[in-house]
């Protein structure tokens, strides 16, 4: 698979079930670890509420990446995983996913750490948005149910930066 952005879209060259649901589940436990770990280091019970709720929805949604993620193996015959694909989260698509992968800096400033969460929760809705379009029916549903989701967390990321502005 190979994602481009092109005027604000993402563009899906080669697209694979297999692959779209790999990257999904990487930016899911990437991103539960992160409002973890924001919520540990914020002061302000209702922000930290807030993260801690933002953690269990990205678990649920890996949960069902990762389910899918078994189907489209089982329907595609590949056992195998390889990292090759992960290389896209380290594209300037999902540069702000990076970070997020290592909180500790960014979570000593909560401005600039949910600036980072609302990128990031930008881009996800744009993949997710792009996978849809190409995926079977049942799946399609409920990614449009997690890209409603992940526009809730964009507005909540976004309240909680109106606190801190």
């Amino acid at each position: 698979m190979r994602i481009e952005e092109r005027d604000g879209a993402f563009v899906v060259a080669d697209f694979s079930g297999t692959e779209a649901f790999r990257i999904a589940c990487a930016i899911e436990r990437d991103g539960a670890r992160f409002y973890d770990a924001l919520a540990r280091a914020v002061t302000d019970p209702g922000v930290r509420s807030t993260l801690e709720f933002l953690a269990g929805q990205e678990r649920e949604h890996l949960a069902f990446f990762g389910r899918e993620l078994e189907r489209e193996r089982a329907r595609a015959g590949d056992p195998f995983e390889e990292d090759d694909l992960l290389a896209s989260l380290e594209s300037g698509v999902f540069g702000p996913l990076r970070e997020m992968r290592d909180p500790g800096a960014a979570v000593a400033r909560p401005a600039e750490a949910l600036r980072m969460a609302l990128a990031v929760e930008e881009r996800s809705i744009l993949f997710y948005g792009c996978c849809r379009e190409r995926l079977g029916k049942e799946p399609r549903e409920a990614l449009a149910r997690i890209i409603d989701e992940e526009r809730r967390h964009k507005a909540l990321i976004e309240e909680m930066l109106a606190r801190y502005a």
